[in-house]
């Protein structure tokens, strides 16, 4: 790419050569180091590209060489400013079009955010915007230094910020905090762990408490698994007062509940019948002109509109933004859905269902599920078991006076 463009900017000419001797032309060349690009043989001699000042030296090789040389066609920038060297116009145009571009270049045209997730990009443009940072603005009044300090101390979650002018753009890139600011306080409240729903245990692991079941236990919702009132025993084996702790632990147990999905046995579809551009918009800064007419009435479209915004290099992004809304038009069709299509979709619910149930920590394990096709709907009916997590706090339950304390099931217990 480079020595292209150094081809063009010092010029190129198709030479034929041809005389008593244009072999030993070629030769001197090629001792002197000169590149003599596409040489091919022609009708009575030789055709090559050669660059302007190579051609200028080869001269003194030809006479040497008895060897006639012919320029066939100019190339590059010296032959394209001796061509235009009478267009006063142009030359003027050309040198206010550098000069604006230049002047284009001391003001700020895009900014760039990277990082954000919890503070959208209108959430900080807005910011910037009323603390002076706005599009057409000089660079050199940006001090990214204050630009970084303004946004950590306005927003607490931001943790680290980094803003650089390259270019005309301004790049702001931010890593936010998404864990929390302090450290949670431990609810030291004395309570049980019971069943939040029915079951049977697979496994129980307790970390403080007395269990109340054990693996392979079938549980109801609401009944106590691990119980935080731990019984003090004296010498003789009777109960003679309660330590109340907050009861702690993993439950895992596999749970059978119902599972329903319906939808419509038919689907419609769109054709796009024709599509057309409908409006144009011409973005510049903070002003927007656009045109553009409404939709037709009784008909069925809906719009799409994109945006190009030119840019000379990686860096350099000019301040227009260019908008064009393309209109469809469309028709619905009204289709059945075949068999395999009812499976397909039946599956592809199932799939999504169970991919939700892997997020609050359940496998599936078993499912019993029966497809029914009616007049209008597609039905599914049956159950699922899932394996997973059991329990929740709740107040300590009450111990009649007289009352026996809970005895272990069996399960370790620390304290």
């Amino acid at each position: 790419m480079f020595r292209k463009f150094m081809d063009w900017f010092r010029g190129r000419v198709l030479v034929h050569v041809s005389g008593l001797s244009p072999e030993r032309f070629l030769n001197l060349c090629a001792g002197n180091g000169f590149v003599l690009r596409d040489l091919k043989r022609t009708g009575g001699g030789y055709e090559c590209i050669m660059s302007l000042p190579e051609y200028r030296e080869a001269r003194r090789l030809a006479k040497k060489a008895k060897a006639t040389l012919r320029i066939q066609r100019k190339m590059g920038l010296p032959f394209f400013l001796f061509q235009q060297r009478k267009r006063k116009a142009w030359a003027a145009g050309f040198l206010l079009a550098l000069g604006l571009l230049y002047a284009a270049s001391l003001f700020l045209w895009d900014i760039q955010l990277e990082g954000n997730t919890r503070y959208t990009d209108d959430i900080i443009r807005s910011y910037l915007k009323a603390n002076g940072i706005t599009y057409g603005m000089p660079m050199d009044s940006i001090v990214c230094e204050e630009i970084e300090k303004a946004l950590r101390n306005e927003y607490t979650n931001i943790t680290w910020v980094s803003a650089q002018i390259s270019g005309v753009k301004l790049k702001i890139q931010i890593k936010e905090n998404f864990g929390l600011l302090e450290a949670p306080q431990k609810d030291l409240t004395p309570k049980d762990v019971v069943a939040d729903k029915d079951g049977v245990i697979t496994e129980i692991v307790t970390r403080s408490g007395i269990p109340q079941a054990a693996a392979g236990d079938a549980v109801t919702q609401g009944q106590v698994l691990i119980s935080g009132r731990i019984p003090l025993i004296d010498d003789s084996g009777e109960t003679v007062s309660y330590e109340e702790v907050p009861a702690d632990g993993t439950i895992i147990a596999r749970t059978e509940i119902p599972y329903a999905w319906q939808r419509s046995i038919f689907e419609e579809t769109r054709r796009v019948t024709k599509t057309r551009l409908k409006g144009l918009a011409l973005v510049f800064g903070d002003n927007r002109a656009a045109i553009g007419g409404g939709a037709q009435p009784g008909e069925m479209k809906y719009r799409m509109t994109e945006y190009y915004t030119p840019c000379l290099f990686d860096n350099f992004v000019l301040p227009i933004t260019l908008e064009t809304t393309l209109e469809y038009t469309y028709e619905t069709e009204v289709r059945k859905l075949t068999e395999e299509e009812q499976k397909e979709k039946m599956e592809a619910a199932f799939l999504e269902k169970e991919a939700e149930w892997k997020e609050e920590g359940y496998t599936v394990v078993e499912k019993n599920l029966n497809l029914s096709e009616g007049p209008f709907l597609l039905t599914v009916n049956g159950t699922v078991v899932l394996e997973g997590p059991m329990g929740k706090e709740s107040p300590l339950a009450e111990t009649p006076e007289g009352e026996t304390a809970p005895e272990p099931s069996g399960e370790d217990t620390e304290e």
